[in-house]
């Protein structure tokens, strides 16, 4: 994602999110602080169709944890899921995309630990 993106996110992430009877309705700079990657802390991907409009986005934090005690290992880095939202592309899909992805922008360190959090109210 790029800072170009924010509107085209905004406009996906507020009717997804519509569709739920609570939900955060997110403006441009709320979109820009959450989304834009930032090094080891966040990470926004975009689908783009081959008409230029934006169809789908996964997004996933990164959170360090201290390992104590250990000879070798002094930090566990983990990927968390964030929001993703699909439209053209398979959830599955994205979320395998959002795997690879992690590994591909962990070079220095890699990520140990993938999570996933899934919070979904019924109607």
């Amino acid at each position: 994602m790029e800072r170009k993106d924010v509107t085209m996110v905004q406009h996906l992430l507020n009717h997804y999110l519509s569709q739920f009877n609570l939900a955060p309705v997110m403006d441009e700079e709320e979109v820009l602080h959450w989304f834009l990657p930032q090094d080891n802390i966040i990470d926004t991907y975009v689908v783009e169709s081959s008409n230029g409009v934006l169809t789908d986005f996964l997004s996933f934090y990164t959170l360090p944890s201290t390992v104590m005690h250990h000879p070798l290992h002094k930090t566990l880095k983990a990927a968390y899921s964030f929001y993703n939202v699909h439209t053209e592309t398979a959830l599955l899909d994205l979320m395998n995309d959002a795997l690879i992805i992690a590994k591909l922008v962990s070079n220095y360190h890699p990520m140990e630990e993938w999570g996933v959090l899934s919070i979904h109210c019924e109607r």
